[in-house]
C-alpha cells in the first residue's frame, strides 16, 4: 500500500524517512508538524550546500583578482616614481632614448596620464589598487567593492584638498609638469563646482567631512571603539 511504501523511502544518511521526520500512525497533526519540520531541515542543508559551493568555486577567483591587483598597483607604483617628463614626445623632443621610466614607454605614458588627470593624486593609486588586492586575497567574507566606492571618495577629497592649496605643492608641480596639484579632476570638481557654488571656505569643510566620513567607512571604525581609549 502507499502507507506502507512511504516506509521504506529511505534518507541520505539510510535511515527512514518516517524515522527521520518523526512520522507516527494515527497522530495526523504530528505528522504534519514533523513533515514541515523536515521540509525545513532539508531546504536549510539544502541552502547551506550551495552556498558552500558556491564560496569554493569563487575563492579562486578573488585570489586571482587580487594577486592582479597587487600586481598592476606594483608596476603603477614603479612607473610613477620613476616618471620623467622627458619621456613623453609632447613635453620634450626628441624624448629620452631609452625611457628612462623604469616601466619603458607603457610605464611613462601611463604616469604621464594619470599625473596630468589627477596630480600628485595619483600616488595614491597604488596605495587603493595594494588595499583592493590584498582585501580580495586574505578578505574571505563580505563584499569589497564597497571599500572601492570609500576609497575613490577619499581620493576625491584629497584632490580638492591639494587643489585648495596650490602653495604648499608647488614644488611638486613644478617636477612633475602638472596642470596643478589635484590634476584635471581636482581643478574641475574643486574650482568650477564646490568653490563656484560653496566658495573655499564651504569647500574646505565638505571636503574634510566627505575625507573623514569615506575613512570611517572604509576601515569600519565605531564612534565606541574611537571613544575607549579616550576613555
Amino acid at each position: 500500500t502507499h502507507e506502507d511504501a512511504s516506509d521504506h523511502v529511505h534518507a541520505p544518511c539510510g535511515l527512514h524517512l518516517s524515522e527521520q521526520c518523526g512520522f507516527r500512525p494515527g497522530l495526523s497533526s504530528a505528522n504534519a508538524g514533523s513533515g514541515r519540520a523536515c521540509l525545513r531541515r532539508g531546504v536549510l542543508l539544502f541552502c547551506t550546500a550551495m552556498a558552500v559551493r558556491k564560496e569554493i568555486a569563487r575563492t579562486g577567483w578573488r585570489e586571482a583578482w587580487g594577486i592582479l591587483l597587487v600586481t598592476v598597483a606594483l608596476l603603477f607604483l614603479l612607473s610613477l616614481f620613476s616618471y620623467a617628463p622627458g619621456d613623453i614626445p609632447l613635453l620634450k623632443s626628441p624624448p629620452n632614448r631609452p625611457a628612462e621610466n623604469f616601466i619603458g614607454p607603457v610605464g611613462a605614458w601611463t604616469a604621464f596620464f594619470f599625473f596630468m588627470a589627477l596630480g600628485i593624486g595619483a600616488y595614491l593609486l597604488p596605495a587603493g589598487l595594494m588595499i583592493i588586492g590584498l582585501l580580495l586575497i586574505f578578505k574571505r567574507e563580505g563584499r569589497v567593492w564597497p571599500k572601492a566606492v570609500w576609497l575613490t571618495m577619499m581620493l576625491l577629497a584629497l584632490l580638492c584638498i591639494f587643489d585648495l592649496q596650490p602653495g604648499a605643492w608647488e614644488g611638486v608641480v613644478e617636477k612633475l609638469n602638472t596642470c596643478g596639484p589635484g590634476g584635471v579632476v581636482g581643478s574641475f570638481l574643486t574650482d568650477e563646482m564646490l568653490v563656484r557654488c560653496l566658495g573655499k571656505l564651504g569647500t574646505r569643510i565638505i571636503a574634510a567631512s566627505m575625507l573623514a566620513i569615506s575613512k570611517i567607512l572604509c576601515i569600519e571604525i565605531q564612534t565606541l571603539q574611537i571613544a575607549q581609549p579616550i576613555a
